[in-house]
């Protein structure tokens, strides 16, 4: 998620940061991810925004299966 958002050389960049899309300031520490998410994940799932136009966000994110 954060490489998607900050890193300009990941393969992924162009549709999340390069889209203006991003993650809540919260969530520049992983432990303060972990406590927002945690109690919603299982695993094998990966983070999914709920709605695609906006920033990663604990109201806007969910875990799914991939």
């Amino acid at each position: 998620m954060k490489s998607r958002c900050d890193t300009t050389t990941d393969i992924s960049y162009r549709w999340y940061g390069g889209k203006g899309i991003n993650y809540c300031s919260r969530w520049t520490t992983f432990e303060n991810f972990k406590t927002d998410m945690k109690a919603k994940w299982f695993p094998g799932e990966t983070v999914d925004r709920i709605d695609p136009e906006m920033d990663y966000t604990p109201e806007n994110c969910r875990w799914l299966t991939k």
